[in-house]
């Protein structure tokens, strides 16, 4: 009855589904009870126990069903709200699209639009063009006309541009003796002759070439410089000291004192003695191997320095108009002057004088080639066959 009492007890803590087990087991246990023993008492522990690791274990089954259960709703959830973004961007995506296609069909529209137009130009273009093309034909059977009734007139025309630039030539070079315009002029006779066309013309052209070339071979002379230095010459004639015009060094002469003892015996005659060494310490007399010119006024003095002046400026005009005579005719008076008139024995007197005796071996006047035989080739070729038009070559 014990055993019997501990099972419904432990019935009582038990699910329905095993105190249905019990019940069928105590149904079908029909066998008598033994006397109560340790081999009883250890069999009524132990099903106490066994109920209680399937209770367990019942429970852990549905503690782990449960937390699946959850993490599946949670995922469930994170996949709906997914979806309701997924279809929020769908529905943001369709707007853009159907914007975008709103404004593509408008583009479409203005392109036709612009189409249309550019065909309606087009035509009016080619209208345009034929009239031009027209016009163009009308005006070039005009110029042939005209052409052919002045073409030889025209040429005649040219030759006489080039006969007076190559006149233009030699007169630059032989009266103001400029190479650099006589280039500048026979290059541009040359110039006319080429776009005549006619190949008669070729052998004065040849000659206008070689007169070319013999005029850039000339040897180049520093006038610039040359002019500078003459300028800053006649800038320093105002410091060089005239002769005559400053007090001259007078040199002292030493006379022996007297001593007491003299100075004691002095006479009649040491007194005159005296007197006439004072009166010689007055009077110097030198002798510079020269006539003593007098002392010049201010004014005189000025025309001097003007007139020394001058002479660098002619010398200057001379050297730009590559006249030899007149500029060593320039240099020379000016050298006579300072030589003349001036304080040679100064510094800055003697350093002009060395740089006008450097000047005056400049050669200032080139020799100069003859350029006259294009011009005389021109001429010739004018007397014996008037020049023709013809194609340009």
């Amino acid at each position: 009855m014990s055993e019997r009492n501990e099972q419904a007890g432990g019935a009582a803590t038990t699910p329905a589904g095993e105190r249905d087990e019990g019940r069928i087991l105590e149904a079908e246990v029909i066998e008598p009870v033994p006397k109560p023993g340790r081999v009883g008492l250890r069999a009524s522990l132990a099903a106490p126990l066994l109920a209680l690791l399937a209770l367990g274990g019942v429970f852990a089954t549905l503690g782990l069903g449960y937390q699946q259960l959850q993490g599946q709703r949670a995922a469930m959830q994170r996949l709906e709200q997914g979806l309701e973004q997924a279809g929020e961007q769908h529905r943001l995506l369709r707007e853009r699209l159907e914007a975008l296609d709103q404004v593509r069909a408008g583009q479409e529209q203005a392109l036709e639009r612009q189409r249309a137009r550019f065909a309606e130009q087009e035509q009016a273009l080619a209208l345009e063009r034929e009239q031009l093309r027209r016009h163009t034909e009308e005006i070039n059977q005009s110029l042939d006309q005209v052409y052919r009734r002045v073409a030889r007139s025209g040429s005649e025309w040219i030759a006489a541009e080039a006969q007076y630039l190559m006149r233009v030539a030699n007169h630059r070079l032989r009266l103001e003796a400029d190479p650099a315009t006589a280039i500048k002029a026979l290059e541009g006779a040359d110039q006319r002759l080429r776009e005549t066309g006619d190949p008669g013309w070729i052998e004065v052209r040849r000659k206008l070439a070689g007169e070319i070339a013999a005029l850039r071979a000339v040897a180049g002379l520093d006038r610039a410089g040359l002019a500078a230095r003459m300028e800053a010459l006649g800038e320093q004639v105002q410091g060089l000291r005239i002769q005559g015009t400053g007090p001259l060094p007078a040199t002292r002469r030493t006379e022996p004192e007297a001593s007491p003892a003299d100075e004691a015996e002095r006479s009649l005659a040491s007194l005159a003695r005296d007197g006439w060494m004072g009166l010689k310490s007055l009077l110097v007399i030198r002798h510079h191997g020269k006539p003593v010119s007098a002392m010049l006024p201010p004014g005189e003095q000025f025309y001097i320095y003007q007139n020394l002046r001058l002479q660098f400026e002619a010398a200057s005009l001379a050297l730009l108009r590559r006249d030899q005579p007149l500029y060593d005719a320039s240099l020379g008076n000016a050298a006579r002057w300072i030589d003349e008139l001036f304080d040679t024995g100064e510094a800055a007197t003697a350093a002009a004088r060395e740089q006008i005796e450097a000047l005056r071996e400049v050669r200032v006047a080139e020799a100069l080639p003859d350029i006259s035989g294009s011009l005389a080739a021109l001429r010739a070729r004018l007397r014996a066959d008037p020049p023709a038009g013809g194609e340009a070559q």
